[in-house]
Parts: structure tokens; sequence; C-alpha cells
């Protein structure tokens, strides 16, 4: 079995695909109902959520992993995304920074310290 990808259930599919693709610095794929964000071998895909009322809300976090967390932390708040936490270092051999996406998923940008 191989682990292949995430799919984020979402209101508006084009904008998170695009804030991701900014994100990432990758192009998207898809349609106002699905759309595939591939990025080094793994799929981000984005699905238009059918029913939100139906749906808990998520409890999972991205995570990417980032040449120097503190760069690409300016690049965020220059692109407007919204700040959990800056970046910290962290006992487990990481500095991370946490964002929320335009649909209120957390993720965080991590270097290795």
């Amino acid at each position: 079995m191989k682990f292949s990808g995430i799919c984020l259930l979402a209101e508006d599919v084009p904008a998170l695909s695009n804030f991701y693709c900014q994100l990432l610095q990758v192009a998207g794929k898809g349609d106002d109902i699905h759309q595939d964000i591939l990025c080094e071998g793994m799929t981000l895909a984005i699905l238009k959520n059918p029913d939100k009322a139906a749906v808990p809300s998520p409890v999972v976090a991205l995570v990417f992993d980032v040449e120097n967390v503190d760069q690409e932390f300016q690049r965020l708040i220059k692109m407007d995304v919204p700040v959990i936490a800056p970046p910290q270092d962290q006992p487990w051999g990481y500095r991370n920074a946490l964002f929320i996406d335009p649909e209120n998923n957390q993720f965080a940008l991590r270097s290795k310290i």
C-alpha cells in the first residue's frame, strides 16, 4: 500500500485550490467540483463538500517541509494568511509556524533545526 495524497473538503474549491497553488508554488488542474494539486509525488485534492452539516470539523493539520521556515513565514504574511503561531523551535528538532487556510484548516510549515 502506498499513501499518495490527501483530500480537503471545501465550500469554494477554486479559491482553496488557488490558495494552495500559491502556497506550494505549483499549478493545479480541475474544475469547480474537484481540483488536484501535484507536489513531489503526492496529490493534494480539493473536493466540493456536498453537505457541510454532515461532515464534522477537520481534526487533521497539513504539514509542509520548507528550506527556511522564517523566510516562508514572511512570504505568507505578505499573502495575508492568518497566523496561529509564528516560527518556534520545537523539542522534536523542527522549527514550525502554524497557519489557517481559507476554509479554516490548520497547516504548518517546518524546517529542520
